[in-house]
């Protein structure tokens, strides 16, 4: 399974990655938000492995499937390029934020309320 986990996240760092070409910051972090959602969407089963608890390192730990050094590096890559993404945007003036990952009181009415086409 940390096999499947670990190409998984390979798979999505490429897409990600790929996406991240323009020079400007807010293009290049809307590239990758859409990027991150065609891989959910194309590749139901493999997103589910990583981000829908299909997988978790938590009890592959506990049974010594692997070791603290594998799961920690799980998906890291992925992390540094939304992480630098976000903070090109901050640095170029594009973003009010100092911390890529404060996150605006009404979150969930911004975000959540209108994928679910919430009333």
């Amino acid at each position: 399974m940390l096999t499947l986990v670990r190409d998984a996240f390979a798979e999505l760092s490429g897409a990600l990655s790929a996406a991240a070409t323009d020079p400007d910051p807010v293009v290049r972090l809307r590239a990758v938000g859409a990027a991150h959602l065609e891989f959910a969407g194309t590749r139901p089963s493999r997103y589910r492995v990583v981000f829908a608890r299909v997988w978790s390192a938590a009890r592959a730990l506990d049974s010594a499937a692997i070791t603290e050094a594998d799961a920690a590096s799980l998906g890291q890559d992925v992390l540094a390029l939304l992480t630098a993404t976000l903070r090109a945007c901050v640095d170029a003036g594009r973003s009010t934020s100092s911390d890529p990952f404060s996150w605006p009181d009404d979150i969930v009415e911004r975000l959540v309320d209108p994928l679910a086409h919430l009333r």
